[in-house]
């Protein structure tokens, strides 16, 4: 009993310790994908920026326009904070993959110790089938043979005795009690 009991707790630790890693996953991936989503959008953002600066007319045009200056300056400082930002979604993503890694390498210890818990209730299940069968041998060896039939002793009437209250009827024996001799 105490093998099953610790089998199913194994069982149990393992599925909510792969249904954590997944959900770290899953999590981590998604945040991931945004900040892709977001460098994609900025490095598009800054390769117009670029565009417009090379060119020779708005090159002319920009010199006059304090504003455009500024704006560059503003998507560039949005891009460096962007790549700050997905230098440290990186960083999550990499402990979130070594939590994951663990995570993996604990459900294999588990998985390990499982599988000896089995092999161990395997061998508690086969001693304790050999230990039922000795019993079974040795109440059969010990049960004595049925006795030759004699001729009954004559039956003689005699008073029975009277008694104000019935005893209580003996509680039937079981084979282990039989054989160990308890009531």
């Amino acid at each position: 009993m105490r093998a099953q009991r610790d089998l199913e707790a194994a069982r149990l630790e393992l599925v909510e310790q792969k249904r954590r890693a997944s959900q770290h996953a899953l999590a981590h991936s998604e945040e991931l994908k945004e900040a892709r989503r977001d460098r994609d959008a900025l490095r598009m953002q800054l390769d117009a920026a670029r565009a417009e600066i090379a060119s020779p007319k708005k090159r002319k045009q920009e010199k006059g326009n304090e504003e455009e200056n500024e704006k560059v300056s503003e998507l560039e400082k949005e891009l460096e904070e962007t790549r700050s930002e997905i230098a440290a979604l990186r960083k999550k993503l990499s402990a979130a993959q070594t939590e994951l890694t663990a995570a993996r390498a604990a459900a294999d210890t588990h998985r390990a110790s499982l599988s000896q818990l089995q092999s161990a209730q395997a061998q508690a299940r086969a001693a304790l089938e050999e230990a039922k069968a000795e019993l079974e041998k040795r109440a059969a060896a010990t049960s004595a043979p049925p006795p030759i039939s004699q001729p009954a002793p004559p039956v003689v009437d005699a008073p029975v005795p009277a008694r104000e209250s019935p005893a209580p009827p003996e509680p039937s024996r079981g084979f282990f009690g039989k054989l160990f001799g308890r009531r």
